[in-house]
Parts: structure tokens; C-alpha cells; sequence
């Protein structure tokens, strides 16, 4: 009886700990949905190596404050759009895909979430001859005391904006907003 209790239970928590590996796994080369994690990184690269300018403006709820940086890292700047990448074994299902073409050429890329457990709620992607021109993301996390919403836009060579809005049991809805603007 020992032994079959101890088989039970390793048999348990081998299964849980496979779901939540699933649940986290990446997907494999063939990718479903747009690849955001790594069009994200490949622009870090190509940023870190260009080292533009950029115009950051950051907003906490009325006090807003406007640098010109030199940044030397882009990666801790994007990290929050990589974080949005919805290719994941386990979401397959889990988000509806609208395209929109104009002419030959695929103009738009839409995924919603079906699913209200899921954080990325929504990913567009806009390309103008097949380059992306615009990456906008909605996200939301909720608890039993607080929801946080976020609108993430990236525009390559142009700007990206970040707005969170969190609110909290009992407190006013705190708003945060970073705005880096690529200079020529």
C-alpha cells in the first residue's frame, strides 16, 4: 500500500510539472503566430548596433519628465514586448488569427485571445511591403486586489510607447506612460 502511494503521488506531480512545462514551452521552428520574441530581439541587435538617439518622455500619473539618452542596451528597454509573444504549445488554440491583404500583399496580422486567463490579450502586426510597421499589444493581468492594463505599440525607426494602468482595491487608478522617440 506504501508503495502504491508513493507511485501515486510521483505520478502526480510528474503530471503537474509536465503541464506546466507545456504551458511554457516555446513552440518549435514552425512557428503559428507571428514571432514577436524574435522580430524583438533581432530589432535590439540591430538598435544596440545603430545606437540611436531617443527622445523618453516618462509620465507617472500628472509628473511627466523628457530626457535625450543615448541608450546603451535596448533589451532592458523592449523586454516587455518580448514578454507579449504569445508561441506557446499550450496556447495554440487559445487565440483567433485575422489577416487582412491588400492587393497580394498581407497588410495586417490580427490575434485575439479567446481565452481571459491569458495576459496578451491582443497582438496586431502592420507591414508595408512585407516589413512590420507597427507592432501594438493590449495585455491584462487581474487579481483578486488589482488589474493591470497595458498598450504596447512599437513602430521601427519611428517610436515606442508603453501605458500601464493599474488599479488597486480601495486606490486610484495609477497610469504610467513611457513614450522613446527614435531621433534621425
Amino acid at each position: 500500500m506504501r508503495n502504491y502511494c508513493l507511485v501515486l503521488l510521483s505520478v502526480v506531480l510528474i503530471s503537474f510539472t509536465s503541464c506546466e512545462e507545456l504551458a511554457n514551452q516555446t513552440m518549435p521552428n514552425d512557428v503559428v503566430f507571428f514571432d514577436l520574441k524574435k522580430f524583438i530581439a533581432e530589432e535590439v541587435l540591430r538598435l544596440n548596433k545603430l545606437n540611436p538617439q531617443v527622445e523618453k518622455t516618462t509620465r507617472v500619473n500628472d509628473n511627466t519628465e523628457t530626457k535625450t539618452l543615448n541608450l546603451e542596451d535596448f533589451q532592458s528597454e523592449l523586454k516587455i514586448f518580448q514578454e507579449a509573444d504569445i508561441n506557446k504549445l499550450a496556447w495554440i488554440d487559445k487565440y483567433t488569427a485575422d489577416s487582412v491583404f491588400v492587393g497580394n500583399q498581407i497588410s495586417s496580422i490580427s490575434y485575439q485571445a479567446i481565452d481571459d486567463k491569458l495576459t496578451t490579450r491582443s497582438l496586431k502586426i502592420n507591414l508595408i511591403n512585407s516589413k512590420v510597421a507597427k507592432v501594438e499589444i493590449k495585455t491584462q493581468a487581474s487579481s483578486i486586489v488589482t488589474n493591470v492594463e497595458k498598450h504596447l505599440i512599437y513602430e521601427p525607426d519611428i517610436r515606442y510607447s508603453i501605458l500601464s494602468k493599474q488599479k488597486t482595491t480601495g486606490s486610484d487608478v495609477n497610469e504610467v506612460a513611457i513614450e522613446g522617440a527614435f531621433l534621425k
